[in-house]
């Protein structure tokens, strides 16, 4: 991603109320959000992926030990 340089705008007391920055950097920022969105959608759908053939501590206990551990 781009570096952003904002430039920053005062009141009349001094106290920063806003920035400025160029529609390129604007750009930038909404693209890497969007890619960072992708990025989250995408690990919650592998996590949900590898989740289907899971199976419960109960069903794994009874399966390995061949009874339900208490």
């Amino acid at each position: 991603m781009k570096k952003i340089k904002p430039r920053f705008v005062y009141d009349e007391d001094g106290n920063k109320v806003g920035i400025t920055i160029t529609v390129k950097e604007f750009e930038s920022l909404i693209e890497g959000l969007e890619d960072f969105y992708d990025y989250q959608r995408l690990k919650d759908y592998d996590s949900k992926k590898a989740m289907e053939g899971a199976i419960s501590i109960e069903e794994f206990e009874k399966e390995f030990f061949g009874k339900r551990l208490k």
